[in-house]
């Protein structure tokens, strides 16, 4: 948390993957993070994980259908490419922030689930943000990105995402080997398929070598500008 010398408080926030334990350290850093004027999450560097980027959506977008997960069993039953309507009555849950909940959900949904986002009532947060995206945010942390850019104000800032939205499994081989494999898509509430879809920003920014010889990091000066713009508005 960084003060301000307008007497403002600005709350950083940087998660570099979305794993097991990430919704308890969610909740704690918005333990203290929830009381500031503006919040800045960086997930630049976030190589993706699990549904738990859902828990920190939870605080500032809307509640309700997040994203869905559908494996090749529910899409066989379809006619034709999800639509919202193939998405209305398939199984939901809520707080599925682990690996194993997330695949349960999916196999107690017959291979399709909506993932929930929780109404967090009197820990939402009420300041505006600002969310740090570039080419090296995949997988999990894209979901989290499409959320926060569909389903909230938060205003992202960076460059494209990688593209590279999947839902994989770790599957265990002889000899100690393993191997990941894609085994769902990833869908938006409205039916529309998210997958190797780079998600982009609502202010893009560029990196040019001027600014990296002056070790610049021009993605958080622009956030920065979109929480000081939003404070004037707020103002007038």
């Amino acid at each position: 948390m960084l003060r301000r010398g307008d007497g403002r408080s600005v709350g950083y926030l940087k998660a570099d993957r979305f794993g097991d334990d990430a919704a308890a350290l969610i909740d704690a850093a918005m333990s203290t993070l929830g009381k500031t004027d503006g919040l800045l999450i960086d997930v630049r560097g976030n190589s993706g994980g699990n549904a738990s980027a859902l828990r920190l959506l939870g605080y500032f977008g809307t509640p309700g259908p997040g994203v869905a997960l559908l494996s090749r069993p529910f899409l066989e039953t379809l006619a034709g490419p999800v639509r919202a309507e193939d998405l209305t009555d398939i199984h939901r849950v809520e707080g599925a922030y682990t690996t194993e909940a997330v695949f349960a959900a999916v196999g107690a949904g017959d291979g399709a689930v909506m993932l929930m986002v929780e109404d967090l009532g009197a820990q939402r947060y009420g300041g505006p943000v600002a969310i740090l995206i570039g080419p090296e945010t995949g997988s999990a942390a894209e979901g989290f990105a499409w959320g926060a850019r569909e389903q909230s104000k938060a205003v992202l800032v960076g460059r494209n995402t990688a593209g590279a939205l999947l839902s994989s499994e770790r599957l265990q081989l002889p000899d100690g080997w393993a191997v990941t494999l894609p085994v769902h898509g990833t869908w938006g509430a409205d039916g529309r398929d998210y997958g190797d879809k780079p998600v982009p920003p609502h202010v893009e920014t560029v990196h040019s070598r001027d600014a990296i010889c002056r070790q610049e990091d021009v993605d958080l000066v622009a956030a920065i500008g979109v929480l000081e713009n939003a404070w004037r508005t707020e103002a007038r």
